[in-house]
């Protein structure tokens, strides 16, 4: 097992990865929005505690609570937020914007307070998981049919040009 503090780089998956209860602090920059806040992990469940600093000085609290089933993410002080299944084929899912970042994270251990994996009661939350789903399905079918478009030209450096600019290989 590796150790549970310490500097750390990687995304969220590398931190789930590690099987520790860890509390890990970051700061992320970005096009001149700053990000910064903790992230606390036990097993598979997450909670993210953020404040995030854009470019024109508006700052915003958010968290974001994951466990098996859902990815909840919600904005400090507002009455409504998302929740969003979490596709187990799919490791790489996004549930927010660092899940796929490399970031530095200082961590140390943490003694688990399973109440910071509870979505709040007073905030009610969307199901988005149907629409996420249709957006990927109009996606892929966008594809496939550009695809077939491609395949539809003569056979040759035509038809293996489109393929390769289209990203159907």
């Amino acid at each position: 097992k590796e150790a549970a503090s310490g500097l750390i780089k990687g995304n969220i998956q590398d931190l789930f990865a590690r099987g520790a209860n860890m509390q890990c602090a970051f700061k992320f920059e970005e096009e001149n929005n700053i990000t910064e806040g903790n992230i606390y992990i036990s097993g598979k469940k997450m909670r993210g505690k953020f404040s995030s600093k854009q470019s024109g000085g508006t700052t915003y609290d958010s968290n974001v609570i994951r466990d098996e089933n859902y990815g909840y993410t919600w904005v400090e002080g507002q009455g409504q937020g998302t929740k969003l299944k979490i596709e187990t084929s799919e490791s790489k899912n996004e549930v927010f914007a660092l899940d796929n970042k490399d970031i530095n994270y200082d961590c140390k251990s943490w003694n688990v307070d399973s109440s910071m994996f509870t979505p709040p009661a007073n905030v009610k939350f969307q199901d988005i998981s149907d629409q996420v789903e249709k957006v990927k399905k109009t996606t892929e079918q966008l594809k496939d049919t550009k695809c077939d478009t491609c395949n539809s030209a003569p056979a040759g450096t035509a038809r293996e040009q489109c393929l390769q600019a289209l990203d159907c290989e």
